[in-house]
């Protein structure tokens, strides 16, 4: 499973999530941040990369 095949449940989820490198960044954003911090949605598909929003 991969996240480019959109997880439907926890499971599919965890095994995408699973499939990546340990050493891969992430970036959390928490309440209003979303908003105010998040980048753009052209700058992310630019960027090639994936946001789960839970």
């Amino acid at each position: 499973m991969s996240l480019s095949k959109k997880p439907t449940t926890i499971r599919e989820l965890k095994a995408a999530l699973a499939a990546l490198r340990d050493s891969d960044k992430v970036t959390v954003y928490e309440a209003n941040e979303l908003r105010n911090k998040l980048p753009a949605i052209s700058v992310l598909v630019q960027q090639g990369r994936t946001v789960l929003v839970i």
